[in-house]
């Protein structure tokens, strides 16, 4: 397996990574832990160290199966999730304010059975909370948030750069 450096985080992942959003239960073309395991299981034999998920598949359940497929591999492994689309009804249940971001990271890591995220990235822009917001979560969580453990490294997804500029943040420092 050939691996690249994840941007100047100082992290080596695999060139191939495992998307998990066909983990979980709530399509049927979805698979569950007993199908989803032979799957971890070759890409882990083949090198990959990358994998990702995303609080929303499958209401979360995607991060389960990630997290119990891969806790016995967690020092090997580079595990990204996402934040942004909505988790329910009501106001506060999706977007990227600071709460969200927060409350989010805290459900994905309990989901995920670690202390840490390696890579949390914007799934959607949001244009409704202001950037400021949403970058001050971004620099908050990679310092290490007590109330909800640890956020590595921080990504703006799928934003054009012209909305933010540059909104990748590192423990490493900012880019």
């Amino acid at each position: 397996m050939e691996f690249n450096r994840l941007g100047s985080t100082g992290l080596q992942v695999s060139r191939i990574c495992l998307g998990t959003m066909s983990f979980g239960n709530s399509e049927e073309w979805m698979v569950e832990i007993d199908k989803a395991k032979p799957i971890v299981k070759r890409a882990l034999d083949l090198g990959v160290n990358f994998f990702d998920t995303a609080n929303v598949y499958s209401d979360g359940r995607s991060e389960e199966i990630v997290g119990e497929l891969l806790k016995d591999h967690r020092d090997s492994v580079v595990i990204a999730s996402k934040v942004r689309l909505s988790t329910g009804e009501g106001p506060n249940k999706e977007g990227l304010s600071r709460y969200h971001i927060i409350d989010q990271a805290r459900k994905s890591l309990k989901r995920l059975k670690t202390d840490k995220i390696d890579l949390y990235q914007t799934h959607r822009w949001d244009y409704s909370t202001p950037i400021e917001e949403t970058l001050v979560a971004a620099k908050l969580k990679n310092r290490k948030c007590p109330r909800c453990g640890s956020v590595m490294a921080f990504h703006g997804g799928t934003a054009q750069r012209w909305v933010c500029g540059s909104c990748s943040f590192t423990d490493y420092g900012q880019k």
